[in-house]
């Protein structure tokens, strides 16, 4: 899951293979969406992200934490 966090420090284009196919994994990746962070979902375990566009702001909202509680459930 730290691998896929990290696609946050560049605005560059990110492919990531091996991806689990697992519920928290797939959260992180739904967060990252809701975040603007571009997710091009290209197989089951394969992802190219962008976070050119990063919404912070996000973070602060009542979706996230809703979100985030269901995930810390997990």
């Amino acid at each position: 899951m730290q691998i896929i966090s990290a696609v946050l420090l560049t605005p560059e284009e990110i492919t990531i293979n091996n991806i689990p196919d697992i519920v928290d994994v797939n959260l992180l990746i739904e967060l990252l969406s809701e975040m603007n962070v571009k997710v091009n979902r290209i197989s089951r375990s394969a992802c190219i992200f962008k976070a050119d566009d990063v919404n912070i702001d996000y973070l602060h909202s009542a979706e996230f934490k809703k979100k985030s509680a269901v995930f810390a459930e997990v």
